[in-house]
């Protein structure tokens, strides 16, 4: 069986550290690296008790004996046994307190929306559409329990038959703390305004970086591209907004260009601020002979759901 990775293999850097069938911790057998960050790296692993692939995260070497890294992988385990989506990767155990301390997590067979773009180009509008409304279904549910994942991004989502899945929980709080100190968290490319100036955490900010999803996927290109960092251009959301999608793919349907620009809106009070604003936005830009994907009689449920904040409900 060939494995297919879910994360982009440029991520990996270095000589891998294990070698395939070597031992990662007890019944899991490495197969092969899927990526790395700064503080922990992914493995696709063979499970001997399950008796399947599945994903490893772990810290990186030289970090096993970090306190703190091993303190943030038990928060993500923590995290991600509160949360039961199709949408989003399964935990299967939490093992972040074993001599060697890790995560086992289901394995997502499919590309990351990253690599369906950098290797076919911009998505059809109307998969572009279909992906967004998965995606709002998903952070609606997250955010309807306190959870915000400060991380959306292309390749954080992997695309399993048609269907978006949400992965890599490593910086997602709760909604209304404030920004852990330090850098903000998130990729720099997709986050929001706010994020970037670390205020207090909210669930707008993971609207925001839907909306630089979807611009992505549409044009082929980047909403943001940011400088080194330190530099002044460094965050350039903070001062500039990107061209209009449909400028730069002019075939794009006005109202997907609409929804995409209202989500990318550098004023959070102004943005979309729900999961369900987001889904409303993008149905009303579904091509016309497209049906959504939810059964009509909870439009009812979709049209009363408001909140008085947003000025999209």
């Amino acid at each position: 069986m060939q494995a297919s990775t879910t994360i982009s293999p440029s991520l990996t850097t270095g000589a891998p550290r294990f070698e395939p069938g070597e031992r990662i911790a007890p019944g899991l057998l490495a197969w092969e690296r899927l990526g790395d960050g700064r503080t922990c790296e992914s493995w696709l692993a063979w499970s001997l008790p399950l008796w399947t692939h599945v994903v490893v995260k772990l810290p990186r070497d030289g970090r096993m004996d970090d306190a703190r890294v091993v303190r943030r992988l038990g928060r993500e385990g923590r995290l991600l046994r509160r949360l039961s989506h199709p949408a989003i990767q399964r935990l299967l155990e939490d093992a972040h307190r074993h001599a060697v301390p890790h995560l086992v997590l289901e394995y997502v067979e499919g590309p990351t929306l990253e690599s369906l773009v950098e290797e076919h180009g911009p998505l059809d509008p109307g998969d572009v559409v279909r992906v967004g409304m998965q995606l709002g279904a998903c952070l609606h549910y997250m955010h309807s329990l306190g959870l915000v994942h400060l991380d959306v991004k292309p390749g954080n989502v992997a695309l399993v038959e048609g269907r978006a899945v949400l992965l890599d929980f490593d910086v997602a709080c709760a909604a209304g703390r404030a920004a852990p100190r330090g850098r903000p968290r998130g990729t720099r490319a997709y986050m929001a305004p706010e994020q970037c100036r670390r205020e207090r955490v909210d669930p707008a900010m993971d609207l925001f970086g839907l909306g630089a999803v979807l611009y992505e996927l549409a044009t082929g290109v980047q909403a943001f591209l940011p400088g080194p960092e330190g530099s002044d251009s460094e965050h350039p959301q903070l001062r500039e907004e990107p061209r209009r999608a449909a400028e730069l793919r002019p075939s794009l349907p006005e109202r997907l260009d609409a929804a995409i620009h209202a989500l990318l809106e550098p004023e959070m009070d102004r943005r979309p601020h729900t999961g369900l604003d987001a889904l409303r936005l993008l149905a009303a830009a579904l091509p016309g002979d497209e049906e959504g994907t939810w059964p009509s009689f909870v439009d009812g449920a979709l049209a009363g759901a408001r909140q008085s904040r947003s000025p999209w409900a």
